[in-house]
């Protein structure tokens, strides 16, 4: 997975996505676009970025990144990030797209503060994510 540096109106919010595979990944791009998979090589990252991993087992963090492949693509795009802890939505935000990956295919809630919505940052900061890389 990845949070990076995303702003609407001054506020860092972040963004986030799941690799799918080892050159793909899965993310929701924002308003207007349907959740999608690209190509990890052309994929910006900007500074102050984190790549992280999930404290599982890489089978199961394969598992997850299939999901988000082959269930959450194709979403129209929610802006609703308050009460986004929903697994089948019709639409989804990039951070919801992470979650649900995980709640869904291996039973683990990366949201790192319980409350109704999850952002890029709580998942970040969830116990169950470990930051291998930080791109300065």
């Amino acid at each position: 997975m990845f949070v990076t540096p995303a702003f609407t109106g001054g506020v860092n919010h972040g963004h986030t996505g799941i690799y799918s595979a080892k050159p793909t990944i899965v993310e929701a791009p924002g308003t207007g676009k349907k959740s999608r998979s690209t190509s990890a090589s052309s994929y910006k990252v900007p500074k102050k970025s984190y790549k992280m991993d999930v404290k599982i087992s890489q089978t199961k963090r394969n598992k997850a990144g299939s999901y988000a492949y082959n269930k959450l693509r194709g979403k129209k795009y929610s802006a609703n990030f308050a009460v986004n802890k929903k697994t089948g939505s019709a639409k989804m935000n990039c951070s919801q797209l992470v979650w649900a990956a995980y709640k869904a295919s291996v039973k683990i809630d990366l949201d790192g503060n319980g409350g109704l919505g999850v952002y890029p940052y709580n998942i970040k900061d969830s116990k169950h994510t470990h930051i291998y890389k930080t791109i300065k």
